[in-house]
């Protein structure tokens, strides 16, 4: 499981916030073997029941792996967060962005469809997931994803690949 999120505010009590919701989220993932799109929504009722007042994006994502081949399946549901983008091992990079492909913050209301998308991983391919934060820098556009690593009409080659620092490998 692979959960990526920030928390409106930029102080302490955001931290502290930040911290709650990933030790919540953590339990609900142990607690069953649900899709991502089903915990984020047992995340946002909690966060909405307990009456916390927290806003935050999240992306959550599994990775279930064909032991046979190698290669993979990600599903993932987002709650307001950035989409990822896939850095294919020939170099070629493709942003996640589909019909369900951003969905409502968390906290907003408890009764949210949350949507879940897949898509096939090969060996060799990288997935680079952002906090929101860093989609806010100058450098960075929804139009180009993270580092200009990605661009909405189908990707980009070369040197953008190796210089995203979270990109995070499934090999």
């Amino acid at each position: 499981m692979l959960a990526v999120g920030d928390v409106v505010g930029h102080d302490l009590r955001a931290a502290g916030e930040m911290g709650q919701i990933r030790s919540m989220l953590r339990t609900l993932a142990y607690d069953r073997g649900e899709p991502p799109a089903a915990l984020l929504t047992r995340l946002d009722r909690a966060l909405t029941g307990l009456s916390t007042g927290t806003l935050a994006t999240a992306l959550l994502a599994r990775l279930d792996r064909d032991p046979d081949t190698g290669a993979a399946t990600v599903r993932w549901s987002n709650a307001g967060h950035p989409p990822p983008v896939l850095l294919h091992a020939d170099e070629r990079s493709e942003l996640l962005d589909g019909p369900d492909a951003h969905g409502l913050m968390l906290g907003v209301r408890d009764s949210v469809h949350r949507g879940e998308q897949s898509v096939r991983w090969r060996p060799g391919t990288r997935c680079c997931c952002s906090p929101t934060g860093w989609w806010r820098a100058a450098s960075c556009r929804w139009s180009t994803g993270c580092c200009g690593c990605a661009s909405s009409r189908g990707g980009t080659r070369g040197p953008a690949r190796r210089s995203c620092a979270t990109c995070s490998s499934a090999r």
